[in-house]
């Protein structure tokens, strides 16, 4: 289909939602019979799957996945969905703190004396997707280091270690999969992945380290 064709088809009921498209990151290999009726766009080892938003409630917002079907009566595709989450995402409110301040009474430091730092969104829901958010990453890079490493502490937060030179890549892999250990069964709807990603200042692009 040409662009111009695709245009003409666009129904006035995207024009209407689109500005209330969300995306979440799940784990690609683990939802396969899911991503088979619903639209997503893969990007690194991840799927991003999409929503339109139907209300706030101000604790979570709710959203009704969009499917393959909804989709095409919308005449729209993966790549139209994923361009307006982006805008959408960057009116987003996303939070940094530092990991011990989440914790009543804070946290030991451990033996390599890693910072961290978790990244979420502001009510708390699908705040991975803080890793497509540039202009944060970017801001906090240049706050420590030229490069950034990323876990995937789960689908709803990252955390963000700046990195200080020391090769701590494989004690993050393994820190990230403990980590995982404890709920990839229990609540595999919350396990993302067992990456190590990064976020290099220079380049402006995420990658995955380990």
């Amino acid at each position: 289909m040409s662009e111009s064709n695709h245009k003409k088809n666009i129904s006035p009921v995207w024009e209407e939602i689109k500005q209330k498209v969300r995306f979440r990151l799940i784990n690609r290999e683990q939802n396969q019979e899911y991503l088979k009726s619903h639209v997503h766009r893969e990007y690194l080892d991840l799927a991003a799957v999409f929503g339109v938003e139907a209300a706030d409630l101000k604790a979570v917002k709710a959203l009704i996945p969009v499917t393959e079907t909804m989709a095409s009566e919308w005449g729209v595709a993966a790549d139209d969905l994923w361009e307006a989450a982006l805008v959408n995402l960057e009116e987003e409110e996303c939070i940094v703190v530092d990991i011990r301040y989440m914790i009543p009474g804070g946290i030991e430091e451990n033996k390599e004396d890693i910072n961290m730092y978790v990244c979420m969104t502001q009510d708390g829901s699908g705040g991975a997707g803080a890793i497509l958010k540039k202009d944060l990453l970017k801001e906090f890079a240049g706050e420590h280091k030229e490069k950034i490493y990323i876990l995937p502490s789960s689908v709803h937060e990252m955390l963000l270690v700046p990195d200080d030179g020391k090769g701590v890549e494989n004690v993050l892999k393994e820190m990230v999969e403990e980590v995982n250990d404890g709920f990839r069964y229990e609540s595999p709807e919350e396990w993302l992945s067992d990456s190590v990603y990064y976020y290099d200042r220079e380049k402006d692009e995420v990658g995955i380290a380990a």
